[in-house]
């Protein structure tokens, strides 16, 4: 073998200098490992070639064509050798690379999701809260300037409605207990009209006992006045007593007037008093009708502004939920992830395995030193299985992961 290297040393030189000069460069590793196997391929070929010929250096016989032909389909099946290992090496190492690249885009895709599905389930948080908080607002304030309409304007709330219907009802209260003062007032003028009258009627009494002694007086003034001729001296004084009588008449007269006056000025009061309580029962009526309106007007737009703040948080609800299940799906991607490197794990064992069968089986051919013919039939079992195993591996159809992206409809529920 040190005669074999030294004769040889070229080949040796040429290797070495080749893994140098790819080692200065920032080659790839599986460069350095398909030149080491070429060169090394080439090395056994050469080894083995020296080996068939006869003992003695110079003075051995050159190789029969015979033997050179058999040396040439060896280097040749071995270069075809070196040519499926180089082909699965770079088909196994170009998918791993795709599906390393797979996998960034989908961790890209899942953060980037992650972040914008979760950003705006906080910004929509936000702005739920703010609608409530304007909503509570609305309810609990009793005034709100609308700046707009270039005048203040009442909104009613649940606060300030309270204290109008508080107000209005001290008022019906106030105004009911006025209105029973003034009727008792009312009642006392009627009571004092009754008396009056009372008074009245006893008058017209004294009238007809007057009236009756008056005629009872005429009576005698008549019988006398026959009697007497020329004594109708007493004539006189009947008539002189119906004169008296008369005046008491006219005295009574203006007392019942009197009375009669003093009750209709009473009677006038009372009907200035019940008007004025009709009128003024009127006026808070309207006053009070009015108020109800506002109040009831107030209400409703309240009502509205209710409704719809509402709706604002029911359509921010929803883009919520929205966010919450495109945040699931994106949280999916470990499954994925999970998978590809499993496969990928895979494939590398799969390439571990083509490069180990091929160093065994070559060191084994190697110490075994069998014949030309025996290491041509060798090496195309070699090559034969290097092949069974690359097409084991079915780079393409064991793929567990399709999609490129972590889009809505292209993750795989497991």
């Amino acid at each position: 073998m040190k005669t074999f290297f030294g004769k040889h040393w070229h080949i040796s030189a040429l290797t070495l200098g080749s893994l140098a000069a790819l080692a200065v460069m920032d080659a790839s590793p599986l460069s350095m490992v398909l030149l080491t196997l070429v060169s090394t391929g080439w090395v056994f070929s050469a080894w083995h070639a020296a080996r068939s010929l006869p003992a003695g250096g110079e003075n051995r016989p050159r190789t029969a064509p015979a033997d050179m032909g058999a040396v040439m389909l060896e280097g040749a099946q071995l270069c075809g050798i070196t040519g499926e290992i180089d082909k699965s090496v770079r088909e196994g190492v170009g998918s791993i690379h795709g599906e390393l690249d797979q996998v960034n885009q989908l961790l890209r895709d899942a953060v980037i999701s992650l972040n914008a599905s979760f950003s705006g389930l906080n910004e929509k948080t936000q702005n739920q809260m703010r609608v409530i908080s304007g909503l509570l607002s609305n309810l609990s304030s009793s005034l709100e300037g609308d700046d707009e309409a270039g005048e203040e304007k009442k909104h009613l709330g649940v606060k300030q409605f309270t204290q109008e219907t508080e107000k209005i009802l001290q008022y019906f209260i106030a105004h009911i207990i006025e209105t029973s003062k003034e009727s008792m007032s009312m009642t006392q003028r009627v009571d004092d009209l009754v008396k009056q009258m009372d008074e009245v009627v006893e008058l017209l009494g004294d009238v007809k006992v007057i009236a009756d002694q008056t005629n009872l007086l005429a009576l005698n003034a008549a019988i006398e006045a026959a009697r007497a001729g020329e004594a109708g001296r007493g004539f006189a004084v009947v008539a002189d007593e119906v004169r008296k009588l008369s005046q008491n008449s006219n005295q009574f007269a203006d007392q019942i007037t009197q009375v009669v006056g003093q009750s209709r000025q009473n009677v006038d009061e009372v009907k200035e008093i019940v008007a004025k309580m009709a009128s003024k029962d009127m006026s808070v009526a309207i006053q009070s009708k009015a108020q109800v309106d506002d109040m009831m007007s107030d209400i409703l737009k309240m009502n509205e502004r209710i409704t719809h703040s509402l709706e604002e948080v029911t359509g921010l609800t929803g883009q919520i939920s929205s966010d919450v299940d495109q945040a699931v799906r994106s949280l999916q991607f470990e499954d994925i992830i999970s998978q590809l490197i499993n496969h990928t794990r895979r494939r590398v064992e799969g390439i571990e395995q083509l490069v180990s069968v091929f160093n065994s089986e070559l060191d084994e051919t190697v110490r075994n030193g069998r014949d030309s013919g025996e290491n041509a039939r060798r090496l195309n079992e070699i090559r034969d299985r290097l092949i069974q195993i690359r097409d084991s591996l079915d780079l393409e159809k064991i793929k567990p992961v399709a999609q490129q992206s972590m889009d809505a409809g292209e993750v795989e529920l497991f």
